[in-house]
């Protein structure tokens, strides 16, 4: 038997664990631009780590 989450559960879970991790450790920058930013890795920024286009 495995451990299953629903779709939510596991976005949560995605962005809490994202936020855990300092852009300026991997080299990016935070964004200066105006809105909401939320502390961690932008999903860019994740994707470019993982080499996913």
């Amino acid at each position: 038997m495995g451990i299953f989450l629903d779709a939510a559960a596991l976005q949560k879970l995605l962005r809490r664990h994202r936020s855990l991790i300092a852009p300026e450790v991997h080299g990016f920058q935070r964004p200066q631009r105006q809105g909401r930013r939320a502390a961690g890795l932008t999903q860019q920024q994740m994707d470019a780590l993982l080499s996913t286009p």
